[in-house]
C-alpha cells in the first residue's frame, strides 16, 4: 500500500521534472533558432558590406589608374610645351637673322 503511494508520487515528480526539462529544451531550441536567424541576417549584412567594399576598391583602383594616366599626360604635355618653346625661340632667332640679312642686302644695293 505505502510503496505504491510513494512510487506514484515519485512518478508524478519525475513527470514534473521531465516536463520542466522539456520546456527548458523547447525554450533553448527557440533561442537557438532566433540566434540562427539573427546570425543569418548579420551574415547578409556582412556580405553586402563586403560587396560594397569590393566595389569601392575597384572604383579606387580605377581612379588611381586614371590619375596616373593624367599625370603621365601632364608630364608629356610639359615636355611637348618645352620643345615648342625651344622651337619658337629658334624660329625667332632665325627670323631675326633673316631680317638682318635682308637689311644688309638692301644697304649693299642702295
Amino acid at each position: 500500500g505505502g510503496g505504491s503511494v510513494c512510487a506514484g508520487g515519485e512518478r508524478q515528480e519525475t513527470r514534473s521534472v521531465i516536463e520542466r526539462n522539456v520546456r527548458k529544451i523547447e525554450k533553448l531550441e527557440e533561442e537557438l533558432r532566433s540566434a540562427g536567424e539573427a546570425m543569418a541576417v548579420q551574415e547578409e549584412v556582412v556580405m553586402g558590406l563586403r560587396q560594397d567594399l569590393a566595389r569601392d576598391e575597384d572604383i579606387f583602383a580605377s581612379k588611381t589608374a586614371e590619375t596616373r594616366q593624367l599625370q603621365t599626360a601632364w608630364r608629356d604635355a610639359e615636355v611637348a610645351l618645352a620643345a615648342m618653346q625651344t622651337a619658337l625661340a629658334l624660329s625667332q632667332v632665325e627670323c631675326q637673322q633673316s631680317a638682318d640679312e635682308v637689311r644688309a642686302l638692301r644697304t649693299e644695293l642702295a
